[in-house]
Parts: C-alpha cells; sequence; structure tokens
C-alpha cells in the first residue's frame, strides 16, 4: 500500500464521516420543526452545530498533504483533537451562559444522534 492510497483513504473516511453527521444532524433538526417551537428548533440545531464545526476543523487541522513521518502525523492529530475539544467546550459554554432558553433535551439529542454519525462514517468507511 502506498502513501498516497493511505491518504486518499482517509480523506473518504473523512468525507463519509462528514456525511453521514450532515445527514443525521439535518434529520434531526427537521424532526425538530414538527414540534412546532422555536426553542427546540434552535436547539437541535444548536445541537448539529456542535458536533459538525468541531468534526470539519479536526478534518482540515489533521488533513496532510504530503508524506511525512509518524511523530508529525500523531502531532497533527494531536492539535487537531485538542482543536475539536476546544471547539466543543467553548460552544457549550456559550450556549449555556447566553442562550436562556434552550431546550436541554432537543440539544443534547441532537448532539448524540450527530456524533453518532462519526462512529457510523468510520465503520462504513473502506480502509
Amino acid at each position: 500500500m502506498t502513501n498516497y492510497s493511505v491518504n486518499k483513504k482517509a480523506l473518504y473516511a473523512s468525507a463519509n464521516v462528514i456525511r453521514k453527521q450532515l445527514l443525521l444532524g439535518v434529520v434531526c433538526v427537521i424532526l425538530s420543526v414538527l414540534s412546532w417551537d422555536v426553542n427546540v428548533v434552535v436547539s437541535a440545531l444548536i445541537g448539529f452545530l456542535l458536533v459538525f464545526i468541531p468534526t470539519v476543523v479536526y478534518v482540515k487541522v489533521s488533513n496532510m498533504k504530503q508524506i511525512m513521518p509518524v511523530y508529525q502525523v500523531y502531532g497533527k492529530h494531536q492539535k487537531a483533537e485538542l482543536m475539536k475539544f476546544i471547539l466543543n467546550f467553548i460552544g457549550f459554554t456559550i450556549v449555556f451562559i447566553f442562550y436562556k432558553n434552550v431546550h436541554v433535551l432537543a440539544l443534547f439529542i441532537t448532539y448524540v444522534v450527530t456524533l453518532s454519525g462519526y462512529w457510523l462514517g468510520l465503520s462504513k468507511a473502506k480502509m
């Protein structure tokens, strides 16, 4: 297996994760519209964004455009994971400080369902 095919497969896996999270998040937001409550819809949308934005940042930071030694690849993934954690922490902090009418159940259900797209995307990826 060449380095090119490894990078190509990693890119495919990342795109698959993003597609799954986008699909699951949009489904949750659409289902929240059926509640006819604006706070539920906004909370579901925020729950989706709290997963989707850090995932996209992770993919951008960890993306490798050239062949690197293993310790540099590991370092990029550590940095990407740290960025994802920081974005999640800041996102939840902002939501719970500034959005007083947040519907916590809709936020967390959408967050968990969208986050499960990460595992579904990786399990279906052809490695």
